[in-house]
């Protein structure tokens, strides 16, 4: 031992080692600034200079061993042969290290490392900047037309939308637009600021090639506050989106932009105010439920016919059932999601989130899995990207034993929602084909995913009816 010390000094094998890290740390903290300039992605780049420089570590203690004792220069075949294999091992890991990318992310992780499905531009819709004076109070403005435009998107059957879960997460964020499309998978991102004066709004948007980082397209919108003017704006809006991307609207689609769910100026006002807060409750401010709800009970008294408004109730009445107590729960309240569910598609068959309201209570609460995959499959239709939607279908179909449908379900829904709690049914069984699983495992997975739509306590009564079960 004392003399493999003294080898030690007097090779300066420590000093070599020192110096060898210190570099380094300055090379990947340079690598980490100068990678985004010169279009590489950030966190791939860095990991697989580390991971080369981790071997070249070795080879730093291989050539001190070698070299640093005065008067060693000469080149030995051992030295060159145990360079060779170093140098071998740091490239062939570094570069498996960068194709990896993402994938030792928890979501990649869960999801067994599937490429994305999905077909044709995705877009990331980012949370709208309140622009406003603080008096103004128009927060829920931002925040109500981000979530309309987002809406309209994912009704386009050729635009990809990211959901608005995933996208929350990247409020007044510090990542760059690249690093936020790598995270989501998105191939343009959206951006928007809203501003209120009065009586005035002004919205200016910009479309973002995430690859390219271009701007696509942008426009600067005044318009009196009126539900008519910020609809058509909320259409034109989706419209440029996809002339931009060079997706063909078809006619029925653009029928759908156009339409005008109120014209009542308070009933709209109200309805924002109740989606600011039905967003936060989701969040985890459950009180703001019922405050979401005396909102949307203010803006149906000013209209009646306003079909949002009456989805948003019984949306909001199953929440708040599932979060109460079970001696508060009442018959009367599930009833009034049904009606009000069934209201709401009579004033707009077409409304997708109506549709996946009535799934979820056939689903959550009347435990009927062929009503409620009937309910899911038209909130599917008429708003492709709803990812919700496509959790019930997955459930369901998981329940019935259809294990290749339920995985279509869940990886398109993971691609449009890289944050869904979802992703994590199809790690249970991984990427491959396989069997159904016993009736009890069946059931616990369905009602995990039923709890975290309508809250603890749906799901202690029988299982789904499933026809031949």
């Amino acid at each position: 031992m004392p003399a493999l010390l003294q080898h030690l000094k007097e090779r300066k094998i420590v000093q070599w080692a020192i110096a060898y890290l210190a570099g380094s740390w300055v090379l990947i903290e340079v690598t980490s600034v100068l990678a985004e300039p010169f279009g590489l992605a950030v966190d791939p780049t860095t990991r697989a200079l580390t991971v080369f420089l981790a071997w070249g570590f070795v080879g730093a203690l291989v050539i001190a061993w070698f070299h640093a004792e005065k008067g060693r220069q000469s080149v030995t075949v051992l030295e060159l042969a145990l360079l060779a294999l170093i140098g071998a091992g740091g490239v062939s890991t570094a570069v498996v290290s960068y194709r990896m990318g993402d994938l030792g992310s928890p979501v990649a992780a869960a999801s067994g490392h599937l490429e994305s499905v999905l077909q044709g531009p995705v877009v990331a819709v980012l949370p709208f900047v309140n622009a406003s004076e603080a008096a103004e109070g128009a927060a829920f403005l931002a925040s109500g037309i981000h979530g309309e435009v987002l809406t309209h998107l994912s009704k386009l059957s050729g635009i990809n939308a990211i959901s608005r879960t995933s996208v929350t997460s990247y409020q007044a964020t510090d990542r760059s637009l690249r690093q936020i499309a790598q995270d989501l998978g998105a191939t343009a991102i959206l951006e928007g600021t809203v501003q209120r004066a009065g009586s005035l709004i002004r919205i200016n948007v910009s479309l973002i090639d995430a690859v390219r980082d271009v701007q696509l397209w942008g426009e600067i919108y005044e318009k009196v506050l009126e539900p008519e003017s910020v609809f058509a704006v909320q259409a034109e809006i989706a419209t440029r989106i996809a002339e931009a991307l060079a997706v063909a609207l078809a006619p029925e689609e653009q029928s759908r932009l156009t339409r005008v769910p109120t014209t009542d100026p308070q009933a709209f006002e109200l309805y924002l105010i109740g989606q600011e807060a039905e967003q936060r409750a989701h969040r985890g401010e459950f009180d703001l439920y019922q405050v979401a709800y005396d909102h949307y009970r203010d803006a149906l008294e000013r209209d009646p016919d306003y079909a949002e408004v009456h989805a948003a109730i019984a949306g909001v009445e199953s929440r708040l059932y599932g979060i109460s107590r079970s001696e508060e729960r009442t018959p009367e309240q599930v009833e009034r999601v049904r009606t009000s569910a069934e209201r709401a598609i009579e004033l707009d068959p077409e409304l997708a989130h109506a549709h996946l309201v009535l799934g979820n209570y056939y689903m959550g609460h009347m435990h009927d899995a062929v009503r409620a995959k009937e309910s899911f499959l038209r909130a599917r239709r008429f708003d492709p990207d709803n990812v919700l939607a496509l959790r019930g279908l997955a459930q369901i179909n998981m329940r019935q034993g259809d294990w290749d449908a339920a995985r279509a379900d869940v990886r398109r829904g993971s691609d449009l929602d890289p944050r869904e709690p979802m992703i994590q049914v199809l790690a249970v069984r991984g990427g491959g084909a396989a069997p159904a699983p016993a009736v009890g495992s069946h059931e616990a997975i369905v009602r995990r995913g039923v709890r975290a739509e309508l809250g603890e306590g749906c799901c202690s009564t029988p299982p789904l009816r499933v026809p031949g079960r």
